[in-house]
């Protein structure tokens, strides 16, 4: 077993790699979501679950987590992520000597892994997608939708005129953004998942409440303490701003092009999952085996929201387990 760190070299950056498990088995690389999210914690979750028999690399992507410092924002786009994981991937290979590594990617590292297995299939084994989107307008239009609704449903309970008006307010906002290009949607974003969902009393995140904050346990199983940790937070809404401000990201929408994936994936998606809508899973799904339909999976797991395997760890796991099993001999 082996658990070393290593800074990567790419285009004007190092990136942070964490390298654990068991350095005879195939190698699956980590990648977290976001667009500004690290990769830290998520050793603690996976050591005792995929690391005895699996090497993983957990990346902190361009701009993230204990990845360098960016001097401006302009290669925060998906075309210069791209050409960094191709550096990473390939050295990860030469360094452990693997043919090919599998990629397992959270909400955005799900969609990073679907773009990077369409330009370079020949390095990824298998692919697992965990809360990923295809479709990008379609999760934020579903989202609208179902705030919408809540909105009306409360506006119809109430006899509040002052509640009655900020309900109005909420409608009136929520049709302006879903009639809008979402070319710039950073702020948008913020208020469709952050701002109205707490005035509706909703989390399209979770099913579950939150369970606060990373314990100390995990934190120091990460190497890092709690400011530090707020700091990758930080540091990460730089990046986040960076994309949601780029039309082509906002966008994106590569449904179409998902016939044209062979390899084996796996699809996984909460049942209560409105932050990438609630049938993204199954959209992506439905693309992936229009062609090539023996190898795909899907797995909508039950009592879960965005984060299946903190909230349902139980059914994730072995998921993960048998799909990796099936593909890596």
């Amino acid at each position: 077993m082996i658990d070393e760190s290593l800074h990567l070299p790419v285009e004007s950056a190092e990136l942070f790699v964490r390298v654990c498990g068991n350095e005879q088995r195939p190698l699956i690389l980590y990648l977290h979501g976001g667009p500004g999210g690290f990769s830290t914690l998520q050793h603690h979750r996976y050591r005792n679950v995929l690391e005895p028999d699996y090497l993983i690399a957990y990346l902190d992507q361009r701009g993230c987590g204990q990845s360098s410092a960016i001097d401006g924002t302009d290669q925060l786009t998906m075309t210069q992520y791209l050409r960094d994981l191709q550096l990473v991937v390939q050295q990860l290979l030469d360094r452990y000597a693997k043919p090919g590594l599998n990629l397992m990617g959270d909400s955005w590292g799900a969609s990073y892994g679907f773009l990077y297995v369409l330009k370079h299939p020949s390095q990824v084994v298998t692919l697992i997608s965990n809360g990923g989107v295809a479709d990008a307008p379609y999760g934020y239009r579903n989202l609208i939708e179902k705030e919408k609704e809540l909105a009306r449903g409360l506006l119809t309970e109430t006899r509040n005129e002052k509640e009655i008006a900020e309900y109005r307010r909420m409608i009136t906002a929520l049709e302006r953004i879903e009639r809008s290009s979402f070319d710039d949607f950073y702020a948008a974003t913020r208020l469709i998942k952050r701002t109205i969902p707490r005035q509706l009393n909703f989390n399209p995140y979770r099913v579950n409440s939150h369970g606060g904050p990373p314990s100390e346990e995990v934190l120091a199983d990460a190497g890092v303490d709690l400011e530090t940790a707020k700091g990758f937070f930080t540091k990460g809404r730089v990046v986040n701003e960076a994309f949601r401000t780029d039309p082509a990201f906002n966008n994106l929408n590569m449904v179409n092009r998902l016939a044209d994936i062979a390899i084996p994936v796996l699809v996984i998606q909460g049942d209560g999952d409105y932050s990438i809508g609630i049938d993204q899973a199954r959209i992506i799904f439905a693309g992936l085996t229009e062609r090539h339909p023996g190898n795909k999976e899907l797995a909508i797991v039950p009592n879960a929201g965005h984060d299946t395997a903190d909230e349902n760890p139980e059914v994730v796991f072995p998921l993960l387990r048998g799909f990796l099993e099936r593909y890596n001999l």
